[in-house]
């Protein structure tokens, strides 16, 4: 992804400005129902967070059954995929899973701003704004697989892991939406940067014509 975002923007840069401003009201709409799907997981890890379901019983007697079998090893076996099942709500509370939804929703908004400018700026060609597509898009498809699987994290019966294995985790998904936030702006600078030289570009070369058109 990062070696796509760097050749892209080179590409860019590259490119002068040619024919008339293109419409760009469709800009990202290919990703409008990922957006939407992830805005709805995020609300989803929300009740999680304030609902957590109180099942503990029924998955006790269900795996107590299944300890039954372990000859010898009944009260190991139980505690051990208890202690798998039931997730601790220290876990729910930790401070990284209510950051990593905010990066989320900072990725989006940053976003939502740069597709507003590029609208308003109306200087990319079709194939061009495919590439921006591309490049937006694989960066939501991640951070929706991360948010995906931090719900499954932190949700009872999805994983069988540990607490710390669970912290550890959730570390994990903290940096890789770290990272990609920073990916995001990266982007987006450069995206603004091109937007900024390639503006400055086409009022020098309408300046020069109206100054040839005055000394005509």
């Amino acid at each position: 992804m990062k070696r796509f975002i760097i050749w892209f923007c080179l590409a860019l840069a590259i490119n002068s400005v040619k024919g008339q401003a293109q419409n760009t009201s469709e800009w990202l709409k290919q990703k409008n129902t990922q957006k939407k799907y992830l805005i709805q997981q995020i609300a989803a890890l929300q009740v999680h967070l304030g609902n957590i379901k109180k099942g503990y019983r029924i998955a006790r007697n269900g795996l107590q059954a299944v300890s039954d079998l372990k000859n010898g090893e009944l009260n190991l076996h139980s505690l051990y995929f208890e202690s798998l099942r039931e997730v601790n709500p220290s876990i729910r509370k930790y401070g990284r899973i209510a950051e990593i939804s905010a990066i989320q929703v900072k990725i989006l908004k940053d976003y939502k701003i740069l597709k507003d400018r590029i609208q308003v700026d109306g200087i990319y060609n079709p194939r061009e704004i495919d590439y921006i597509n591309n490049a937006v898009g694989g960066i939501l498809d991640n951070c929706e697989q991360l948010v995906s699987e931090l719900i499954d994290v932190v949700t009872d019966g999805k994983l069988q892991l540990k607490d710390d294995e669970r912290l550890e985790r959730i570390d994990q998904i903290y940096n890789a939406m770290s990272e990609n936030a920073s990916l995001s702006r990266s982007f987006s600078y450069e995206l603004m940067g091109i937007s900024q030289n390639r503006a400055s570009i086409k009022a020098n070369v309408q300046s020069s014509r109206l100054r040839a058109g005055i000394n005509q």
